[in-house]
């Protein structure tokens, strides 16, 4: 997860430091709210959680700008959502989740920003695509035909790791706060190119121009 993680952030440097050389470009950091899956299929163990991301940008017209961005994304697991077959229980089987570990998305995406006129209070719109790491955590399940004749194991379908396409659309505002700094928030839905599932993210952020 590191290596990904540095990974990013070196492509993201890299950009800032010749795309965005002797330009007005943009780094803003930001966090927020985000929920699995409204169809309950990206990752239907795991629910509401937080996102941390940093967003480089350029200015290549007063109301247009070039994105890049790099985002980390936990799920928080939840054991009331595992689904165990019926027929077990008619044959006299049990099985409860015993423990379970949260979900972790890395996701990375260029895109475009398109702003209203500067003003104290702006808005805009923002478009990208780009790629996400998906890694499911570990979910340990006790069963058996009786409680001394019991064990633990590893569920099925989870610890998975995989990758996929996604896109996104996003609204929101930005808040002149000095005349470099600016806070913004916004609300985006990012949909997976298989199965087209949908999920929401909303964040604030502080935003510094160069």
């Amino acid at each position: 997860m590191k290596r990904i993680f540095t990974f990013f952030i070196f492509i993201i440097l890299f950009l800032v430091n010749t795309v965005y050389a002797q330009s007005i470009y943009k780094i803003e950091l930001n966090g927020g709210r985000i929920t699995s899956s409204w169809e309950n299929k990206l990752l239907p163990n795991w629910d509401t959680g937080w996102s941390f991301g940093i967003t480089a940008s350029k200015q290549i017209k007063s109301e247009i700008e070039l994105i890049s961005s790099f985002s980390f994304q936990n799920f928080k697991f939840q054991s009331d959502r595992v689904q165990f077959p019926p027929t077990l229980a008619i044959l006299g089987y049990f099985q409860k989740v015993s423990y379970g570990e949260n979900s972790n998305v890395y996701n990375f995406s260029f895109g475009v920003k398109l702003l209203s006129p500067a003003n104290k209070i702006s808005t805009f719109i923002s478009f990208s695509g780009g790629i996400q790491y998906i890694n499911q955590g570990k979910i340990f399940i006790t069963g058996g035909s009786s409680l001394s004749n019991s064990k633990t194991y590893l569920y099925d379908n989870s610890d998975r790791n995989y990758i996929m396409g996604f896109v996104s659309i996003g609204t929101g505002l930005s808040f002149r706060l000095m005349s470099k700094i600016n806070l913004t928030a916004e609300g985006k839905i990012i949909s997976t190119l298989k199965d087209f599932t949908t999920y929401p993210n909303i964040s604030t952020g502080i935003q510094y121009t160069f």
